[in-house]
């Protein structure tokens, strides 16, 4: 089966959050050659152009963003870890050497605690993002008497002709 057959066009509306296998390729031959659309089409021996288009399709975004951001340090349970053994080494610093201050410590927690905030903040634009929206709309209709086709149908049937 050549990598052209494995691109077989796939819909499938009723679960659209679900990547297509052909998605699932392209994100992950994309992903391992450091997100390069380019290398990507030549790796799978497609057009560039499709690999562009399947990487825009919102169920690829998110799969590959979610790879993307869980892996190295960017994961965030890994950069938080590396950020509290930076505190414990200062604390152990201060307490060896007494020539930390406080405010060495202190800059470091609010470091954390922006980071925190920011990455709260992230979540729930993205929970946001992601749950739908109702609008409501409210439509007004004014008839005013101003010789509009609505008030002269009103009037004709008014006089009963």
């Amino acid at each position: 089966m050549s990598t052209q057959d494995k691109l077989v066009e796939y819909d499938d509306a009723l679960l659209p959050e679900t990547i297509s296998p052909q998605g699932l390729l392209i994100a992950d031959t994309y992903l391992t050659n450091g997100q390069d659309a380019k290398k990507t089409a030549l790796a799978l021996k497609i057009d560039e152009q499709e690999v562009r288009r399947l990487l825009r399709t919102p169920e690829v975004r998110l799969y590959t963003n979610a790879v993307f951001m869980e892996t190295g340090f960017r994961n965030r349970h890994r950069m938080f870890g590396a950020l509290d053994e930076i505190i414990n080494r200062k604390l152990e610093e201060m307490e060896e050497t007494g020539t930390t201050t406080d405010a060495d410590i202190l800059e470091l927690m609010v470091k954390y605690h922006n980071m925190k905030m920011a990455e709260m903040k992230m979540e729930k634009e993205l929970h946001e993002a992601k749950s739908p929206t109702i609008g409501r709309q409210n439509n007004v209709q004014v008839n005013l008497n101003g010789g509009s086709n609505y008030d002269n149908l009103l009037a004709s049937l008014a006089k009963g002709n």
